[in-house]
C-alpha cells in the first residue's frame, strides 16, 4: 500500500461501494415516500368523492332525479376502491385501523345507499 496507484484504486472502490450504498438508501426513501404519497393521494380522492355525494344529495333534493344516486352510488364503489388502494399501500399499523374504520364505514354508506335507491324507485 506504499504506492500511490494501490492508494488511488482502494480510494475508487470505497468511493464506489459508498455511492451504492447511498443510491440503496435514495432509492428505500424514495419508494416510501411513494407509498405515503399514494395513501394521502387516495383519502383525498375519498374527501372529494364525499363532497361530491353532499352535492348530489342537495341536488336529489332539489329535482328528486335518481340519476343523482346512481352517481353516489358509483362514488361510493370508487370510493370503496380508493380506501383498499390506501390499505395496501399504508406502511404503519396505526393507520390501518383508521384505513379500515374508513373502509367499513363507506361500505355502511354504500349498503344504505343501495337500500335508499330501492325505495326510492318504488
Amino acid at each position: 500500500m506504499r504506492s500511490i496507484k494501490a492508494k488511488l484504486i482502494l480510494l475508487g472502490a470505497v468511493s464506489i461501494v459508498c455511492t451504492i450504498i447511498l443510491g440503496i438508501v435514495g432509492i428505500y426513501i424514495m419508494n416510501s415516500n411513494n407509498a405515503n404519497n399514494q395513501v394521502l393521494n387516495d383519502i383525498n380522492n375519498i374527501n372529494l368523492m364525499q363532497n361530491e355525494n353532499t352535492t348530489q344529495e342537495t341536488s336529489f333534493l332539489y329535482d328528486l332525479d335518481l340519476g343523482h344516486y346512481q352517481t353516489i352510488q358509483s362514488n361510493l364503489s370508487a370510493m370503496e376502491k380508493a380506501a383498499a388502494d390506501a390499505l395496501t399501500y399504508s406502511k404503519g399499523e396505526d393507520y390501518d385501523t383508521d384505513l379500515q374504520s374508513v373502509a367499513s364505514t363507506i361500505e355502511t354508506v354504500g349498503a344504505n345507499t343501495n337500500e335508499l335507491n330501492s325505495l326510492l324507485s318504488e
